[in-house]
């Protein structure tokens, strides 16, 4: 065995090792803190209507701007406060964490698919392809996320699949160029060889060869990706383009609070810290399951 491959075998094993030795190691209790603001976050998302106390859309002019129960003046009748129609801010909270979620859970999911696809094909044939498809890439980098996503949705018009759509295609870059990178490393190895000596067609060499050996980092990529999903919903929601009136969202619940911010800021707090605390427990999940996933970060913490 020459010296590189020793070289070669010894950082093998010592990658595998510290994958292991991250594994083993006790999950902090930050990331189970996080887990459990995104299970309450997702379970309330899927119960939706049957749990609110109150109709989303119910409105009564006699208890508007009421405080969060906590706060001098609040009411047990609405324990997060009223809006300035009188609507139930819990109520809405529940339902707007539906909508933000399920925005940002399928505009990652889009994402995912097209960059994906995108780095696999050209990171697979290389040359011209390659080319235009990185080109393609460069041009969505120079054009800010949230301009592109005003200009499709002032085409094609607002609505849930528009959305999911256009938040798919602010982040998918990151896909893409990931995927190509993992492809063009491993298209040379002596597997992928071997199949293209006896006669496996290239799309199958992609999904069934090149595609499993890129889940880890596209799983990575997915987790950190969602919080930036759901921020960019947020904020075209806030913009007035994303999710539309009467249904709530974080969004749009934030912006309908900026009025009455001097009379009654929780209506914009309530859910300003409820986007805050989702997007920093995907954050962090994310994060970790980057160190665990990751066998370079892993291998760094050997020594």
């Amino acid at each position: 065995m020459t010296g590189q491959a020793r070289s070669a075998a010894r950082e093998s094993i010592a990658q595998t090792v510290a994958v292991r030795r991250r594994r083993r190691r006790p999950i902090p209790v930050t990331v189970w803190l996080a887990v459990a603001v995104i299970g309450a976050a997702v379970a309330v998302a899927v119960l939706g209507d049957a749990i609110t106390p109150y109709r989303f859309t119910a409105v009564s002019l006699t208890q508007r701007l009421l405080p969060p129960l906590f706060v001098p003046g609040g009411s047990s009748a609405h324990l997060l406060g009223t809006d300035a129609l009188g609507r139930d801010v819990l109520s809405r909270l529940i339902v707007g964490l539906r909508a933000s979620l399920g925005a940002g859970f399928g505009g990652v999911l889009v994402a995912c698919a097209l960059g994906t696809t995108v780095g696999l094909v050209a990171g697979y044939f290389r040359g011209t392809v390659e080319n235009v498809l990185m080109l393609i890439a460069d041009v969505k980098l120079a054009l800010p996320g949230i301009l592109l996503a005003i200009g499709v949705i002032a085409v094609l018009g607002s609505s849930s699949v528009v959305l999911v759509v256009v938040i798919g295609l602010g982040i998918w870059v990151g896909f893409a160029r990931v995927v190509r990178s993992m492809v063009i490393r491993l298209r040379n190895e002596e597997f992928i060889l071997a199949a293209r000596c006896v006669g496996v067609r290239d799309p199958r060499i992609i999904v069934r060869h090149l595609l499993p050996n890129c889940v880890t980092p596209i799983i990575v990529l997915a987790t950190l990706d969602i919080p930036t999903a759901i921020t960019l919903e947020a904020s075209l929601s806030f913009l007035g383009i994303g999710i539309q009136a009467p249904t709530p969202s974080l969004g749009n619940m934030i912006a309908d609070g900026r009025a009455y911010l001097a009379i009654n800021p929780w209506q914009s707090i309530v859910p300003a810290l409820a986007l805050i605390a989702l997007t920093l427990s995907v954050s962090r999940v994310g994060d970790w399951f980057s160190s665990v996933l990751d066998p370079s970060s892993a291998a760094g913490t050997i020594r």
